[in-house]
């Protein structure tokens, strides 16, 4: 480990060359083996300690490490100090990001059907303007025809959270903090739904740009398998987390127990909610 690396972490100065475990610079105390924790941490190439100098890049790959919690939970280590408010920061901006993507095959398929539902000889001249025109109203039509969904699925992950945080009894057995739990759920569930949303709408807009038959049928059977695979993928998501991450021998019970906690309620909340927002 080439010395010069180690930094302050309070303002960044350099600590190559001091004898004295005080930064010159902003005067902060400091002991030799949390600057060496401190440097070994930002080796790590998530978001939660790369956001300042590779943050599209460190987002990507975190992302993509969130689809293999296999390897996800042997890169993070018990003892890196979670950092809440980033975690929630990526959750945030993942979801806009996704939901901002998944409302654009939605607008797409309406544009296509609205050229198609035109006789030919005005679709000859004012088409593009006219299409111009109505594109944030195709828009808003798309976000519209998939809130419940989305809001169906944001429910349930906050549900989720909200489940783990009831076993508070095995969290002291074995010293877990409700930030290493809150680190587990951003992980194995906050950061697929977006995906999962993104994917159903885009396949929703396919059955329109095609015009299939049996659309409504279809329709809701591909929600409700997106929705199933996201409840099991994130289940098994977090399983892992526990295990290796917490290393709590008893996931499988904690898993179930939530999930199922967090189905009731979402589905007791849930039609109130769509019905509010809409």
């Amino acid at each position: 480990m080439p010395i010069e690396h180690l930094i302050c972490r309070h303002c960044g100065y350099h600590l190559y060359g001091l004898r004295d475990t005080r930064c010159p610079e902003c005067g902060q105390a400091f002991t030799w083996e949390e600057v060496l924790d401190d440097f070994r941490r930002r080796q790590k190439p998530t978001f939660e300690y790369r956001w300042r100098d590779h943050p599209f890049r460190s987002l990507v790959y975190t992302w993509w490490l969130a689809l293999r919690p296999w390897k996800l939970w042997r890169t993070i280590d018990i003892h890196d100090p979670p950092r809440p408010v980033i975690l929630g920061v990526m959750v945030g901006v993942a979801s806009i990001v996704f939901m901002l993507a998944g409302v654009l095959p939605g607008t797409l398929a309406w544009v296509v059907y609205d050229v198609q539902s035109r006789p030919r000889w005005m679709a000859r001249g004012a088409t593009m303007p006219s299409l111009l025109w109505r594109l944030p109203h195709y828009a808003m039509t798309s976000f519209h025809d998939h809130l419940e969904f989305a809001v169906t699925i944001g429910v349930w992950a906050v549900f989720s959270f909200l489940a783990l945080l009831i076993f508070q009894q095995s969290m002291r057995i074995y010293k877990v903090r409700t930030n290493h739990v809150f680190r587990v759920w951003v992980l194995s569930v906050a950061m697929l739904p977006p995906l999962a949303c993104l994917v159903c709408f885009t396949a929703l807009a396919a059955l329109r740009i095609f015009d299939l038959p049996f659309y409504g049928p279809t329709e809701a059977g591909i929600s409700a398998s997106s929705a199933l695979i996201l409840v099991l993928y994130s289940a098994i998501a977090v399983r892992l987390g526990y295990k290796v991450y917490l290393r709590m021998p008893h996931s499988v019970g904690v898993v179930i127990a939530s999930q199922v906690i967090a189905l009731l309620a979402s589905a007791s909340v849930c039609p109130w909610l769509v019905w509010l927002v809409r």
